[in-house]
């Protein structure tokens, strides 16, 4: 653990704030702030420590020197975290729009990430403020800010899978029961056209993905409910329309690129569009191992396997979303979910 995480866990790990513990609160507070400014580390290191010296709405006596903060996070860090918490009434007094452009900015993007980290926990009034705090973020930064934790987001991750982990779940798919099936156009097979393997949860838990999928989950900092689970087999016969997985609030969709080996001239690449027209927004290549986790209404297509392609593309996805009501009584039995894991602090 790095100095900075290791001296807010050490004030904060045995403080209750909410239904979780301070130190949960500002580590995911952190995070939320990091998807999408990871460029700017003392916005991380200010969300990190938002509310080290206590603020008007939550009483913290940490008896915290200030120099010493800025000697672990940077002046720039501090003085936003400090004036941050010395604000009174401090909701709307960010929301009166007074201060200093920078500082303006900064203090939404810091109160955007605070509400949304308890999202589940806000009041009436305290969300109508979360979402006058996104609105003031695009109509004055043209920042697009989410009031669910993977909206519109896109993650990729390579490494997640190890070499021995990657061959098996590969060999996984080579022998894996197959059928035709249209999963994004139940209307037309001419728009798509792929062999399809459903999983049933212990099947899926004998792909050995869990354990990847939890890091990933512990990195965005939001808890996942895994609740559907299938393989994809493409040849290079096989089509697929532009679709989306799913309208329903909170979905995520996770893609496992499944092959063992790949040559980028093979094709194969996974393509997501922008929501607002047509134009790309974003191309993934398809590469073993690598992890795609993004939002279930980003529209998304495959490209088809191009002649020189030496083997059929597979895929494993897997359907989840963030909320947890829309658990139903009827697949209850078949979720899988995977937690945020405490920090351990000798890591």
């Amino acid at each position: 653990m790095n100095k900075k995480l290791k001296f807010v866990f050490d004030k904060t790990k045995n403080v209750q704030h909410g239904n979780k513990t301070f130190f949960e609160h500002l580590y995911n507070t952190s995070k939320i702030i990091q998807q999408y400014f990871s460029e700017h580390q003392y916005l991380i290191d200010a969300g990190l420590y938002h509310a080290i010296y206590g603020t008007c709405y939550f009483e913290f006596d940490s008896n915290i020197d200030r120099d010493h903060i800025k000697k672990i996070i940077g002046n720039d860090a501090e003085n936003l975290v400090y004036f941050y918490s010395k604000i009174d009434n401090r909701i709307e007094n960010i929301l009166s729009h007074k201060f200093e452009s920078k500082m303006q900015k900064d203090l939404y993007i810091i109160e955007y990430a605070n509400l949304l980290e308890q999202i589940n926990e806000l009041d009436d009034i305290s969300f109508k403020h979360l979402k006058t705090i996104q609105q003031r973020l695009k109509y004055y930064y043209n920042l697009n800010m989410s009031l669910e934790p993977c909206k519109n987001n896109l993650y990729v991750f390579d490494g997640k899978l190890s070499r021995s982990q990657l061959n098996y779940l590969h060999t996984y798919c080579l022998q894996s029961n197959y059928k035709f099936q249209q999963i994004s156009d139940m209307l037309s097979t001419e728009r798509d056209n792929r062999l399809v393997c459903h999983l049933s949860k212990k099947e899926f838990e004998n792909t050995l993905v869990i354990p990847s999928i939890q890091e990933i989950v512990n990195e965005i900092g939001v808890t996942l409910y895994l609740r559907e689970f299938y393989i994809n087999h493409y040849s290079q016969i096989s089509y697929v329309n532009r679709h989306t997985d799913s309208f329903l609030s909170g979905s995520v969709t996770i893609l496992i690129f499944c092959n063992k080996y790949w040559d980028e001239t093979w094709g194969g690449e996974l393509k997501l569009y922008d929501d607002i027209n047509t134009s790309v927004n974003k191309i993934v290549d398809f590469v073993p191992g690598r992890i795609v986790v993004f939002d279930s209404e980003i529209e998304h297509k495959v490209l088809p396997l191009t002649p020189f392609a030496k083997s059929d593309r597979f895929s494993l996805a897997i359907k989840a979303f963030t909320d947890p009501t829309n658990i139903t009584t009827l697949d209850f039995n078949s979720i899988i979910e995977l937690k945020v894991a405490k920090i351990d602090i000798l890591n």
